[in-house]
């Protein structure tokens, strides 16, 4: 499978959903449950770099693979191969603020691993494959909560909603398992900076 394009996605839900919410509605709120996914998560990753090191530059732009997607954590930074510690860089927006300042350059100084979500665009076009395989249910789930709790909607459906959210929880307590059987300190990483949801 290749990596799922959001009208795929939606053509693949579609059977869950009475009524038929507007096209546009429906990727706006599909997006936002992909957010929210990521959020809780930190699943969707990418390796960035190597990076080039400049001396006496602390800040370094991160350029995701995919479109429209942003940053929001960095599960591990290395810094001429050697894992810095939480507390000796920043990620503000698309920048990651090192807490020092390099005295040399080094062509592949910087590798890191970053946690990925939509960007507020709403234009998402592709997911990643590996990513969506293993929070598929969970995209499902908080999608299908997302729509049937809007109010007076032909689509509405609140009893339907509750059952929908407690099988998200249930998703995202098995997501987290899994992230952690791989090895991946994401859960430790996002109680560190404060993120640490549900």
């Amino acid at each position: 499978m290749a990596d799922p394009t959001i009208d795929e996605i939606l053509t693949e839900f579609a059977d869950h959903i009475n009524g038929i919410p507007p096209v546009r509605l429906q990727r706006r709120t599909l997006v936002d449950a992909v957010r929210d996914v990521c959020y809780r998560t930190w699943a969707w990753q990418e390796e960035i770099g190597p990076l080039a090191v400049k001396s006496g530059i602390k800040e370094y732009e991160i350029i995701p693979t995919f479109k429209y997607t942003r940053p929001i954590g960095i599960v591990w930074l290395k810094y001429k191969n050697a894992e810095l510690a939480l507390d000796q860089y920043e990620l503000e927006g698309n920048v990651v603020t090192l807490s020092f300042t390099p005295q040399t350059d080094i062509d592949e100084g910087l590798t890191l691993k970053v946690a990925l979500e939509p960007d507020k665009s709403n234009n998402l076009g592709t997911i990643d494959e590996s990513f969506y395989e293993l929070t598929r249910d969970a995209i499902r789930n908080i999608f299908l909560f997302k729509l049937k709790t809007m109010p007076a909607r032909p689509w509405s459906a609140p009893q339907e909603a509750s059952m929908y959210w407690n099988l998200y929880l249930a998703d995202i307590r098995r997501i987290r398992s899994q992230i952690r059987r791989r090895g991946r300190k994401v859960e430790e990483r996002m109680y560190l900076k404060g993120q640490y949801v549900i």
